[in-house]
């Protein structure tokens, strides 16, 4: 009997000692299985490689092989096990993906049929078992967004406590905030009045210009100043603060009747229009 004759034998056989199976060593490429193979082993993987299956009608029913991933790659580059004609395990084909694995393959004469890779499976661990509350990927994602040290749950008291607010936050990214606080007369001293924007003062208590005598005011460019004494002249104050033109000339004018007491000296100059009271003498 020669190399690759079949033995054929129903029943029984005994053998004694150990058993030597051949062993096909492919190196890194596609292989195609024949009668005469039993073990064939990758030893070596830089991609997916294909092993092919001959028809399985061609063939003895019970023809078996192992497919085996001794280069410890197969997770990366995958083992395919496909038959030339009909299917293996209902499917066009199989794969052998964990490292070190091993696949049992064999034919019924019109189809082929594997075993389950086991290699990558997990053992049973007592009092642990299958649940659909599976940790998935957006959990996890979430969880590793969080920052180290971040602050943790904290109670509606406390987060209603304003003194355990700290930070600050940028002006635009409240909505509306900066359109309603442009509405509004500035408190700063060196801001300008928005131009053609009208000012709604307090019409019970009245709106304050300066606070105390020693505050200064001035208006239309004038250099402020505190509040002139009671023996100012009126023309001379009203110039200080802005609200006339300086000079020496402080006409009056009034379209009704003006009175006077005291002394005064009326000449044509200081009356424009209408008539003067004078005082009478006794």
């Amino acid at each position: 009997m020669g190399e690759g004759d079949a033995i054929k034998q129903q029943g029984i056989i005994g053998l004694g000692g150990g058993q030597v199976n051949w062993r096909t060593a492919v190196d890194n490429t596609a292989y195609t299985a024949n009668a005469n193979h039993y073990l064939i082993a990758w030893t070596n993987l830089t991609a997916g490689r294909t092993l092919t299956l001959k028809d399985a009608s061609t063939l003895d029913a019970g023809q078996t092989y192992i497919v085996a991933d001794d280069s410890g790659l197969a997770s990366t580059h995958n083992i395919t096990i496909a038959p030339l004609v009909g299917t293996i395990k209902g499917a066009a084909n199989v794969k052998l993906a964990s490292n070190y694995g091993q696949l049992l393959v064999w034919s019924d004469c019109t189809n082929w049929h594997s075993s389950s890779d086991l290699s990558g499976k997990v053992d049973v661990v007592a009092g642990k078992g299958l649940s659909t509350n599976n940790y998935t990927t957006i959990e996890q994602t979430k969880l590793t967004g969080i920052a180290a040290g971040a602050t943790q749950n904290a109670t509606d008291a406390d987060l209603r406590d304003r003194t355990t607010h700290t930070g600050s936050q940028a002006i635009t990214t409240v909505t509306g905030l900066q359109a309603a606080l442009d509405g509004r007369l500035s408190k700063s001293l060196c801001d300008t009045i928005a131009d053609a924007v009208n000012y709604t003062l307090a019409r019970r208590r009245g709106t304050q210009f300066g606070t105390a005598t020693s505050q200064r005011i001035g208006f239309f460019n004038a250099t402020p100043v505190v509040q002139s004494t009671a023996t100012t002249d009126l023309g001379t104050a009203l110039a200080n603060v802005g609200l006339r033109a300086s000079g020496s000339a402080y006409p009056i004018s009034t379209s009704g009747t003006g009175a006077f007491t005291g002394v005064h000296s009326l000449t044509e100059t200081n009356v424009r229009s209408g008539s003067f009271e004078t005082p009478q003498l006794p």
